[in-house]
């Protein structure tokens, strides 16, 4: 017994030490994925009972061990595949603790913005030259095209978003892009921030462009205006228009610029001089035309440049006052009890013609006998209802029982329906009231189609609005021989003369500037001729005194030697009266500035007789082309008088522009780049 615990313990002894033994080494085989084939268990069979309990014993510890590692590592498998895998983009790029990764390949820095490596995929695609790293949906633009071709697409992409005022992303929706695959394989559109850096660049090219352009220019007239869009942000443009190079007259946009601060007339002067001194065009800028606002006249007290009034807001104004369509009848109310007070309130109605106004109203029966007289009215009030009217029914059930006479049997009565009809019926006109309609249609026709001369999209001059303000009053001052007519020219003419002829500032700065425009020159007296003609003389003085070579001139035409004219007491007394013939002078001679003067006062006459006898097409510019030769120093200073517009029509159409731009399907344009997008369509437009 004694031996034979012995020899177990010994047996167990070296199954210890042989499982410590065999530990190590199977766990290494474990660890390669090998199990290590037990050949000790075939020859046990063949040894004693000792041996084959220890190598039993070994066998079993061996078959544990292999199963606890195979359970690791199946759970190692199972968190792997749990756990996301590694990007493969990270095998070329280290990533920064700042949010970004750093190429390995040109030690670039690349922005990851939330972990996204779609940056850095796309540029591994361009510095690997490879398209492994691209995306499932970048397969379709796997061809690539040229560079230049590239290039030149791209230009035309950023001109087509700015031309037809397309949205920046606008060339990258589906449809679209499967279009521009179709027509050029491989082309991929800009994207959107693209699109908006390009913007950038654009608009600093075609600045440097025109300041390169408004350098050589002599002179330059420009039109302004305020405007705010939809969000209430206000803007302000600047046009500017001047003869180029090639003796064209050429309009453009030249600035388009945010106007944060509030309307008064300092901010606005501050602008303006600061956009036009940026341009360096500040002291080249002889007039702006602007508006009539309060904000805009103060504004002028700082500024070197002379002011025009819109003569379109004129107009609108002269109309407006002289029918009075801007009183309400609220106003109308109080004024029968205000008396004389709103005599200055309401200065804009005329009241020299109070009897005249009070009888034509009489005669209509329009108005109220208790209406003020502070100005003429020949609106129809609600109740100034007399006894004429009798064509619309006072009773409402009468009025009734015609609806329902009309109404089948077994139609339910709307009462709704009713109610609305007899609204209507309220408004429905008399004999008298249209045929006041008619005498005002008639009458304003002249006005309407004066407007539409002046604002047209063809450029507008002051001689052009100087005649058509000339033909008005002409056409007002016309008897027709009906009293109701000529009732409305009177009111319409007391407040054109207000308008105009009263603002002698702004009609003599009028006929100075419509004085070298043919049909401008037709529409002026004797006085203001003669009266101009001395101004004119006086300038030519003052530049032949301060001139270091008075027998030339320095306004860039060709000049000649002064030689005296031949002429006979007929010629000086033709030219007295501005009859001469241009033929009598050669052409290559250098004219004084009288003989100038005579033989432009022939010219002038002649083309205005051609344009209104319609054998002659309108165009100043192309008579001053002509004839500059001829009549050197008054074709530079129509060079200078000419480019002025009689309007502000130039930014009103900008504005539109803008409104289309800044529209609510775009309401992320930010107010930069709606002011750019502005900027750039005017140039993009007109050079294509």
């Amino acid at each position: 017994m004694h031996s034979k615990r012995t020899s177990t313990n010994s047996s167990k002894k070296k199954t210890r030490k042989g499982e410590s033994t065999n530990n190590g080494q199977h766990l290494d085989d474990n660890l390669h994925g090998k199990v290590l084939t037990l050949t000790v268990g075939s020859k046990t069979n063949r040894s004693s009972s000792s041996s084959y309990s220890n190598n039993k014993t070994s066998n079993t510890t061996n078959t544990e061990e292999t199963f606890d590692q195979q359970q690791v590592t199946d759970t190692m498998q199972i968190d792997d595949n749990m756990l996301p895998t590694k990007s493969e983009v990270w095998n070329y790029a280290t990533k920064l603790p700042n949010g970004k990764a750093k190429c390995k390949s040109c030690n670039r820095e690349i922005a990851c913005k939330d972990h996204s490596t779609t940056g850095l995929r796309r540029h591994l695609d361009r510095c690997m030259k490879t398209s492994k790293f691209l995306s499932n949906n970048s397969t379709i633009f796997k061809k690539s095209i040229n560079i230049q071709m590239k290039k030149r697409l791209d230009e035309l992409a950023y001109q087509t978003i700015i031309e037809d005022g397309r949205t920046f992303d606008d060339l990258r929706k589906p449809g679209i892009s499967r279009l521009l695959q179709e027509i050029v394989p491989g082309y991929k559109a800009p994207t959107r921030r693209t699109v908006q850096r390009q913007l950038k660049r654009l608009h600093n090219n075609h600045e440097q462009i025109l300041l390169t352009e408004l350098k050589y220019i002599d002179a330059l007239a420009v039109t302004t205006d305020l405007w705010s869009d939809k969000k209430v942000n206000s803007y302000m443009c600047l046009t500017g228009h001047y003869i180029n190079s090639d003796s064209k007259l050429t309009s453009k946009v030249l600035s388009f610029t945010i106007f944060p601060e509030r309307h008064t007339g300092e901010h606005i002067s501050y602008t303006i001089k600061k956009q036009l001194k940026r341009l360096q065009v500040y002291e080249k800028t002889n007039v702006i035309t602007c508006d009539g606002a309060s904000n805009m006249k103060k504004s002028f007290n700082t500024l070197k440049p002379k002011r025009l009034q819109c003569l379109g807001h004129k107009l609108h104004l002269v109309v407006c006052n002289a029918l009075c369509l801007w009183v309400k009848d609220q106003q109308l109310s109080e004024s029968s009890t205000t008396g004389e007070e709103n005599n200055e309130s309401f200065h804009d109605v005329n009241t020299n013609n109070t009897n005249d106004s009070h009888n034509f109203d009489n005669a209509y029966s329009t108005v109220d006998d208790e209406t003020s007289n502070d100005g003429p009215d020949i609106m129809d009030d609600e109740d100034s209802s007399t006894d004429k009217d009798s064509d619309v029914p006072d009773n409402s059930s009468e009025t009734s029982d015609l609806i329902n006479e009309n109404w089948e049997e077994d139609v339910s009565e709307d009462i709704l329906s009713i109610t609305c009809v007899q609204q209507l019926l309220k408004f429905e006109l008399n004999r008298d009231e249209w045929e006041i309609l008619e005498h005002v249609n008639e009458v304003l026709e002249s006005f309407s189609e004066a407007t539409k001369l002046i604002s047209g999209k063809k450029y507008s001059t002051i001689g052009l609005g100087l005649f058509s303000i000339t033909s008005l009053k002409e056409k007002l001052e016309e008897r027709s021989g009906k009293y109701e007519i000529d009732e409305l020219k009177d009111l319409l003419l007391n407040q054109l003369i207000n308008y105009f002829e009263n603002d002698s500032d702004q009609y003599e700065l009028l006929k100075r500037y419509a004085f070298y425009d043919p049909l401008g020159f037709g529409v002026l007296d004797r006085v203001d001729r003669t009266k101009i003609e001395r101004e004119i003389k006086k300038l030519h003085s003052e530049y032949m005194a301060s001139s270091t070579s008075p027998n030339s001139f320095v306004f860039g035409f060709a000049t000649t030697a002064k030689s005296k004219p031949k002429s006979n007491l007929l010629q000086g007394f033709l030219s007295s009266l501005g009859k001469r013939r241009p033929g009598i002078i050669k052409e290559g001679t250098n004219l004084s500035l009288t003989d100038e003067l005579s033989i432009y006062r022939s010219l002038a006459m002649q083309e205005f007789n051609d344009i209104i006898a319609d054998s002659k097409e309108y165009d100043p510019f192309a008579f001053w082309n002509l004839h500059s030769q001829k009549l050197k120093f008054l074709s530079i200073l129509a060079r200078k008088h000419l480019i002025v517009p009689s309007t502000s029509v130039p930014s009103e159409s900008t504005f539109s522009i803008a409104s289309y731009l800044g529209r609510k399907e775009r309401n992320r344009l930010t107010p930069e780049n709606l002011c750019r997008l502005v900027f750039l369509k005017d140039k993009v437009t007109k050079k294509m």
